[in-house]
């Protein structure tokens, strides 16, 4: 969702829909606080460390998706790639924040799928996301009930309703 908010915002001629669900819009909360906490105990502790905060917000980010995430998304152990392909995207798109992005979305291309119970973000940062994009450029919100978020796994017909019904422009 990142990702294509930041390439609609890059290229909004190219882009006629775009299905956000539930999309990375910043960095979460929580993470973001005690990586940067950990940053500063580093800064005090080691004070000649040559590495920039950048470097060990890195550092202490791949420490949580290595041993956090496998905890609560096993699935990424079933291929010795995925956490560090996990690790190289959130590094990659960490210091988007794609509500500084939404005034150049087309005219009624953006539809944001949020999940009922998503784990992983809070309802209330993908609400004042929408509510950053302006109205005509919003085409659709949609919640999926009772899906985690992991929408597609989670709940592959309401993913496909919500495809087609952009398909055919019925919001």
């Amino acid at each position: 969702g990142g990702i294509g908010s930041a390439y609609a915002y890059k290229f909004p001629k190219k882009v006629k829909n775009i299905i956000l669900m539930a999309p990375y819009t910043k960095a979460l909360e929580q993470q973001d606080v005690w990586i940067k906490g950990q940053v500063a105990i580093t800064r005090l502790q080691f004070p000649f460390n040559p590495y920039s905060d950048d470097d060990l917000y890195d550092y202490f980010l791949k420490q949580i998706v290595y041993t956090t995430y496998p905890s609560a998304e096993p699935i990424v152990l079933e291929n010795p790639i995925k956490l560090e392909a996990i690790f190289r995207m959130t590094q990659g798109i960490r210091k988007f924040d794609a509500t500084l992005e939404v005034d150049r979305f087309p005219a009624a291309s953006v539809t944001l799928v949020v999940a009922e119970k998503d784990q992983y973000i809070p309802r209330k940062v993908l609400d004042a996301f929408w509510s950053e994009i302006p109205e005509a450029a919003q085409f659709a919100y949609y919640t999926v009930t009772g899906s985690e978020h992991k929408i597609p796994e989670a709940d592959p017909v309401a993913t496909a309703d919500v495809i087609e019904d952009v398909l055919n422009n019925n919001p």
